[in-house]
């Protein structure tokens, strides 16, 4: 959880952005942790223990950067997402805060398409095949969500002096 540098903030945007951002960030923050790792390794750091966990989260974060595919009709839906901001402008975001960001985004996507699965088996439609095939589609992608969620949001991301 962010400390008290950090304040809550509710953005709400399409579905499509939000997914697509958190992928980018997972990736971005995926490349940090593997330069730093990396410079860590070609110096004196190499055989330490914080080397070794740097290397382990840009590793289990860079396994995870690819998205899956957009369901159609999820794409434009508008969505609600709580992530943590830091309280003064001059003030950058922890890249342990960057990652929480992250699942907690991929939590309300989550939340978002299962809540948009169930309207759609107790809609009237749901006799029909293409809402099988969409409903199936929709299963799919919160899947895949949840897989990269419960993957990356174990992980560890050492300080830079600890």
């Amino acid at each position: 959880m962010a400390g008290k540098s950090y304040k809550q903030e509710v953005m709400k945007g399409k579905f499509s952005d939000f997914m697509d951002g958190a992928y980018s960030d997972l990736q971005e923050l995926s490349s940090e942790l593997d330069e730093w790792a990396s410079n860590m390794e070609g110096g004196n750091l190499g055989n330490t223990d914080k080397c070794s966990r740097v290397r382990e989260a840009a590793d289990t974060l860079g396994n995870h950067t690819d998205a899956p595919g957009m369901v159609d009709g999820l794409d434009e839906e508008e969505v609600s997402v709580a992530v943590s901001v830091p309280r003064s402008q001059k003030n950058g975001t922890s890249r342990a805060v960057r990652l929480e960001n992250i699942v907690s985004t991929l939590d309300s996507l989550i939340s978002f398409a299962d809540e948009q699965k169930d309207a759609l088996e107790e809609s009237e439609l749901v006799e029909k095949e293409e809402t099988h095939d969409l409903i199936d589609e929709i299963e799919n992608l919160i899947s895949q969500l949840e897989t990269t969620k419960d993957e990356i949001e174990g992980v560890e991301i050492p300080g830079m002096y600890g």
